[in-house]
């Protein structure tokens, strides 16, 4: 059975309906919905952002809905975690314009969510650092997978009981 409410900073609590009102709500404006919005189906569906992520508008580079890099010189051959983190969060850039298809925003969310598990599992199995290379084929092979993650947590979310349904 998949959740029908999530929670929403702690006490407040948000229901699928309440965050299809959201992505509504933003459709009427003629508006991309909140990247919280998008977090929220994401969290219905089963993924919940950790407090130490935060996504951050920017320019994630060509063809990417999101992206994240270490502070490391490329040219270092060994990448420690901590290198991901800004002020204490593990930076994840996304394009605002994913936020006009609500199915991409979330599926987006899932898709880096899953990423950045994955490979804090790594980095926590090898000590903190890895190679550069290790790092590189890890997050290839999570993004592979990343892909059916995010189709199977749209096919989740669509499936979750609402008043109305998306149209997409």
């Amino acid at each position: 059975m998949q959740p029908t409410s999530v929670e929403i900073g702690g006490a407040s609590k948000k229901s699928v309906f309440e965050i299809v009102k959201d992505v509504r709500s933003a459709e009427k404006r003629g508006s991309p919905i909140a990247v919280e919005t998008a977090q929220d189906m994401a969290r219905a569906a089963g993924y919940e952002t950790p407090e130490d992520v935060n996504f951050a508008f920017g320019n994630p580079g060509s063809e990417n809905w999101a992206s994240y890099n270490p502070s490391t010189s490329p040219k270092s051959e060994i990448v420690s975690w901590d290198e991901y983190f800004q002020g204490g969060k593990f930076q994840i850039t996304v394009d605002r314009g994913v936020l006009w298809d609500p199915q991409k925003a979330m599926r987006m969310v899932v898709h880096e969510l899953y990423e950045i598990n994955g490979l804090r599992k790594a980095f926590e199995s090898a000590g903190g650092k890895m190679s550069r290379e290790a790092v590189e084929a890890t997050i290839n092979r999570l993004h592979q997978e990343a892909i059916q993650v995010e189709k199977a947590a749209w096919e989740r979310w669509k499936s979750l009981p609402k008043r109305q349904q998306l149209t997409q």
